[in-house]
């Protein structure tokens, strides 16, 4: 995986701003990538001949292109933590206009979708890492029929808006893979290579499994 920096943006040692400064990477500068985790990306860069290897922030990493290496799945996968509806209306948008206006066209699995600007990259990331596993393993390429994504809502039998609200992940073929059970066409290795890009399948939930849905919940 590639990712080119959108701006100005540090390479630290640690995925956090705690952590020391490397270097500065330019805008334009591109980061390959072999790790990432709760928002950030680790990977190595190429500048003045030297090479540096650290964390960057997806905030200002935008995805660029696959890497020739196949992923592998047995790193521990980096989930972010979980955070408030609250923080998600700071965070992501206040009104269904607000969000709107954050929202990017991008191809997901053959469809056209839109997601949230801020995570686009992260599922673009996915996607890529699936179509490479899938060619690495001669497996036949995992095309669901229908992807839904933003709709301005609340849960199901709830109060709480919905993480649909803010275009933060899709939901895949509903008619196949049911709320409330772990019954689903969706191949094992899409789902663990979602949890590897820091997105949280559906099918994980304790309470109330949802194999259709797949969000990212920072």
């Amino acid at each position: 995986m590639q990712y080119k920096a959108t701006t100005g943006v540090n390479l630290r040692s640690g995925a956090s701003t705690k952590y020391r400064v490397i270097v500065t990477l330019p805008k334009g500068t591109i980061l390959t990538r072999d790790g990432i985790g709760k928002g950030w990306v680790r990977g190595k860069v190429t500048l003045g001949g030297k090479i540096y290897r650290g964390w960057a922030s997806l905030e200002y990493m935008h995805y660029e292109s696959s890497a020739v290496t196949p992923p592998t799945l047995d790193t521990k996968p980096h989930l972010p933590r979980r955070i408030s509806n609250a923080a998600r209306y700071l965070k992501y948008g206040l009104t269904q206009k607000a969000v709107a206006k954050r929202l990017v066209w991008v191809n997901l699995f053959g469809h056209r979708v839109a997601l949230n600007k801020a995570v686009s990259g992260r599922y673009a990331a996915w996607e890529a890492d699936v179509r490479e596993w899938e060619r690495t393993h001669r497996l036949k390429a995992w095309q669901p029929r229908v992807v839904q994504t933003f709709c301005w809502r609340l849960m199901r039998g709830s109060k709480s808006r919905s993480l649909h609200s803010w275009a933060l992940g899709p939901d895949f073929d509903p008619v196949t893979n049911g709320q409330g059970s772990h019954k689903t066409d969706i191949p094992d290795y899409v789902r663990v290579l979602a949890r590897h890009n820091g997105i949280t399948p559906g099918y994980d939930f304790k309470s109330t499994p949802d194999p259709m849905h797949f969000e990212y919940a920072g």
